[in-house]
């Protein structure tokens, strides 16, 4: 997750006033005018990198730049941040030389609000912008999905707040997915307070990491997408896996007044984990998709069933029923194919009522949901020169996330009338460890299960390569661009390619190798 390069915008009312900047970091304001007007507007924004920055309009309050010490030091662009734009900047030391070797002018030090620890000072951050939000919080993790049902959850609710005639910042939600100890903290300080619905994302890679960004967050309604292989190097199993991501459910706030909610497939591995994770006086909700009772021993709250799944090339719809709420809710849809996607649907609809939504607010929000389409690298369609289209998964991977791309890619094929083939470029899934051979070997049934011609890339995806029979096997590559090299003479006009691979293995780069190389050839026919 990089937690600083989405592009931060000016805001037109301040975020932060100077007192309370002060207050939620225990810091002091150098002489000047924040430190003599504690009223005064500080912030619109809050940024951990001066390149995200830009300058604020007439009328606009500029960002907070947080100078983080690390690999690189950002005191050391506190000047370039206040060029770019920074209105203020959270720092622990005045006397820091700037990348262009000299000090900070008299008239840079007046802006400058200091701390003991800016990393801290973040969280403090985050900490005193959740204590002052009065709305209700969804917290998301999961080992696959987290991001899709993140913006899910948030467009379904921008649909509830607009039904609740909530002006504009209705919803805060992360643009993009920040979920680590830098990108959730950042996201809480960047919520405004009068927000009527947030949405958080939790990320994790080695155990202990959930809970203690989970307990910043201190949700209403708590989703947990499903229990993975995602980092299964470094946990060991995926009970290990549940343990840690069900202390996302132990951080709910019942403190707070207001419906509780506990939100999990049943279906997935580890669920009496998660379950026995939900704290007294929360509702625990679980959701079957396509049968229609719950797994043997698991008594969850509320049993939520997702029936009458319909799927095709433009998407997918089914009907949510919640018997405990006497509801069922058959306007449930994606306009982009594959069950999965459905059912990540499936668990917002489930948070929806976990947030006590009914009437025509809840009609509100599934149809914003209805609109979902998914982003760059999570499943948007790309068309390539010479007629070739790509679907782009290259932001992340994992066993499970894989086979549903598969199976997705393959009902595309089908109903495009047998006019191109099913291919994939599959790049290595990360952080399996000692498991890394027999996941990647363990892909071969889907891949053939769904008759795709196979390009791999990476050490972890030969394993899988060396499994498929020879008329599966496309090409196998060290490098993106090299596989890119291998495939673009044998892509074939409607051909429709899934790029799909962990954030780390660069897939990405295939997709613009291929899209540079396609262009350069003829055109068909």
């Amino acid at each position: 997750m990089k937690a600083s390069t989405t592009a931060v915008p000016a805001n037109l009312q301040p975020l932060w006033r100077a007192g309370e900047l002060a207050q939620a970091v225990g810091g002091q304001w150098q002489p000047g005018a924040f430190q003599a007007s504690p009223e005064q507007a500080a912030a619109g924004c809050v940024a951990i990198d001066s390149r995200t920055i830009s300058q604020p309009t007439p009328g606009e309050v500029g960002a907070l730049f947080v100078a983080l010490r690390g690999a690189t030091d950002g005191h050391r662009f506190i000047r370039k941040a206040l060029e770019n734009g920074a209105c203020c900047i959270v720092a622990d030391n005045a006397d820091t030389i700037q990348a262009d070797g000299t000090p900070l002018t008299a008239a840079e030090r007046a802006r400058l609000l200091l701390v003991g620890d800016t990393f801290k000072a973040l969280e403090d951050l985050g900490r005193y912008a959740r204590a002052r939000f009065q709305g209700q919080m969804v917290a998301v993790t999961g080992s696959v999905g987290k991001t899709t049902v993140k913006t899910m959850m948030a467009l379904a609710l921008e649909g509830a707040a607009q039904a609740t005639g909530a002006g504009p910042g209705g919803v805060h939600a992360a643009k993009a997915s920040f979920n680590n100890h830098l990108g959730v903290p950042l996201t809480l300080a960047n919520m405004p307070p009068t927000a009527r619905y947030a949405v958080c994302e939790i990320g994790m890679n080695h155990p202990g990491e959930v809970f203690p960004l989970a307990a910043m967050v201190k949700p209403d309604v708590a989703i947990i997408t499903n229990i993975g292989t995602a980092h299964l190097g470094n946990m060991g199993s995926q009970k290990a896996i549940a343990e840690e991501k069900a202390a996302l459910f132990q951080t709910l706030d019942t403190s707070r007044p207001g419906p509780k909610a506990a939100i999990f497939p049943l279906e997935t591995p580890c669920a009496d984990v998660l379950l026995a994770a939900v704290p007294k006086g929360v509702a625990s909700i679980g959701l079957v998709a396509g049968k229609a009772t719950a797994p043997d021993g698991l008594r969850p709250t509320h049993n939520v069933v997702l029936s009458h799944l319909v799927e095709s090339a433009t998407g997918s719809h089914g009907t949510l029923n919640a018997p405990s709420w006497h509801a069922d809710l058959p306007g449930l849809a994606v306009n982009t194919p594959g069950r999965h996607l459905l059912e990540d649907a499936a668990l917002v609809g489930c948070a929806l009522l976990g947030l006590g939504l009914a009437g025509a607010v809840l009609d509100s929000a599934l149809r914003a949901l209805s609109t979902f389409n998914p982003g760059r690298g999570r499943g948007a369609v790309v068309a390539l020169p010479s007629g070739v289209s790509v679907i782009d998964e290259s932001y992340n991977a994992s066993g499970p996330s894989v086979r549903a791309a598969l199976s997705a890619l393959r009902l595309r094929v089908d109903e495009n009338g047998g006019a191109g083939r099913a291919v994939a470029a599959l790049g290595d899934i990360r952080e399996l460890g000692v498991f890394s051979a027999a996941e990647h070997k363990g892909l071969a049934s889907a891949v053939q299960g769904a008759g795709v011609l196979a390009f791999c890339c990476g050490p972890g995806m030969r394993h899988l390569y060396d499994a498929l029979p020879p008329e599966l096997q496309g090409g196998w590559a060290e490098t993106p661009q090299e596989l890119a090299h291998s495939a673009a003479p044998i892509l074939q006009p409607h051909d429709i390619v899934l790029v799909k691979g962990s954030n780390g293995s660069r897939m990405d780069q295939f997709t613009a190798t291929l899209a540079a190389l396609l262009a350069s050839l003829p055109p068909p026919g």
